[in-house]
């Protein structure tokens, strides 16, 4: 299965461009996967068809979700894709692992995701990226 939600750990005293700068490397990687994937066997020899599937294709995503965890504090960043752009929008505080709504409210996002990766991301790149119908 692939790579959904990329998760960052940094202590409380880590820089916060740090951590955005290596999810942001992460991220580009992850894109550029997505778009090199269906690449490998072109059924399109003209470039602009090519990259405007692309294109399309990659819009039904919309966004890439990053979490970035310093110290008690986990933030939720997403990343998207214009052309060859990769975007990484500003920072959403989740909770804090400091007290026990917090972790709440962290374990509810986490299934949120992983509910998000499961009907959402998951079918889209076994028919896109993979080429297979999933039952």
């Amino acid at each position: 299965r692939p790579i959904v939600v990329t998760i960052e750990t940094k202590t409380m005293g880590d820089a916060w461009q740090a951590a955005r700068l290596q999810v942001g490397v992460w991220q580009m990687a992850q894109w550029r996967t997505l778009v090199a994937l269906p690449l490998r066997c072109p059924a399109d020899r003209d470039q602009k068809s090519r990259d405007k599937k692309v294109q399309d294709m990659l819009d039904e995503v919309d966004f890439l979700p990053v979490i970035i965890v310093q110290g008690h504090d986990w933030w939720f960043v997403t990343s998207t894709i214009e052309g060859s752009k990769t975007t990484l929008w500003t920072k959403k505080l989740l909770a804090s692992t400091s007290d026990a709504r917090g972790i709440y409210q962290i374990v509810c996002t986490l299934q949120y995701l992983a509910t998000w990766s499961r009907h959402t991301y998951w079918p889209w790149f076994a028919r896109r990226i993979l080429k297979v119908e999933l039952e």
